[in-house]
């Protein structure tokens, strides 16, 4: 199965592969003088076997992204004296890619990468896309590019033995069925029991349908400059501050992202109570149990003010009617968002 993103004249592919994956051959058909690879040292250990036929760059098995891993990388590449013609593979989830791919933009003014995500959440967002960042002063990704990997290798087999991670991943296929065309977000419904009991074909249907929805949307707006892309953003708005707040996976703070959403989508009139009952229901079916502290608000409103999207506003969220379209609202009034925020820590 192979999907393809055309950016001006640069393609990136995403292959999901029938059998194991073959990272090896992909690697020999792209003739680079040199590749490497960046991953873990967990994933190390344990996929030890598929990736030392190059030098390895370990990083910590953590879900930062930080400045002191973009420079161990670089001094990696330098010790490796990679050129433009060399290729560096991600072998990891969202942080490995977003990390090396941000060292792979920027070293030599560009080298080329391949992806390998490892995890359910990565195979099914973070792979493609092309975005690439790091964390700075307890900001999530607020330092990055947009760099497409010429090349994704999914092999969904990977993810199926996962317990600690794979249902990380429901917050990011949540919000597939909500912003999706509607015959591709009723398939991730009737996906969605199979996926939860790890059924391979849904797991590999339901990687196919999201990332051949966010090629789509990536291709109309690689830069997210025209307001296209800003919809794969519904539920991250308020999931961020969660994310750091809490210190939870990106996944389970997507979740309470897009419940946080909801809510506000009610208080700004936008989504009717019975709209909000019906799309609520969605997450009977996962939702991690974590603890949100009404108290925290002040720490939450903080650091919604950092976020990306605002561009010159104080705030700007991404909301939904109840046809499932989304809408844009800037300045919302902080009682507003305080108001849904307490409601999200009382009743979710």
């Amino acid at each position: 199965m192979k999907i393809n993103i055309k950016v001006n004249n640069k393609m990136s592919s995403v292959i999901i592969c029938k059998e194991h994956i073959d990272i090896r051959g992909e690697i020999d058909r792209m003739e680079s003088d040199k590749t490497v690879v960046i991953t873990d040292n967990s994933l190390r250990k344990k996929f030890k076997g598929l990736i030392d036929f190059a030098p390895v760059c370990e990083l910590d098995h953590t879900r930062e992204k930080s400045f002191d891993e973009l420079k161990k990388i670089f001094i990696f590449f330098e010790k490796n004296n990679l050129t433009k013609n060399s290729c560096v593979v991600s072998f990891g989830g969202g942080k490995i890619s977003d990390i090396t791919g941000l060292a792979a933009s920027l070293w030599k003014r560009g080298i080329r990468w391949i992806s390998v995500p490892t995890t359910f959440l990565a195979q099914i967002d973070a792979s493609v896309g092309g975005k690439t960042a790091v964390d700075f002063n307890n900001t999530k990704n607020v330092i990055g590019s947009f760099y497409l990997p010429e090349l994704v290798l999914i092999d969904t087999d990977f993810v199926i033995e996962q317990n600690e991670t794979f249902f990380e991943a429901m917050g990011e296929l949540y919000k597939y069925i909500f912003i999706s065309p509607t015959k591709t977000s009723n398939r991730l419904k009737k996906l969605l029991p199979y996926v939860l009991k790890k059924d391979r074909k849904a797991v590999k249907k339901t990687v196919e349908l999201c990332l051949r929805y966010k090629a789509s949307i990536v291709e109309k707006d690689m830069l997210d400059t025209n307001g296209i892309r800003k919809i794969l953003n519904f539920g991250h708005t308020a999931a961020h501050p969660i994310e750091v707040i809490y210190k939870i996976s990106h996944g389970d703070a997507v979740i309470y992202g897009l419940i946080y959403a909801l809510i506000l989508s009610v208080n700004t009139k936008l989504l009717s109570h019975k709209g909000f009952d019906r799309f609520i229901s969605l997450f009977k079916n996962y939702r991690p149990t974590i603890k949100l502290v009404k108290n925290d608000f002040p720490v939450f409103i903080e650091t919604l003010k950092k976020d990306k999207k605002n561009r010159g506003c104080n705030n700007y969220f991404l909301l939904i009617n109840d046809k499932r379209k989304t809408t844009g609202k800037a300045n919302i009034p902080v009682s507003i968002i305080k108001k849904s925020w307490e409601e999200l820590c009382k009743k979710y």
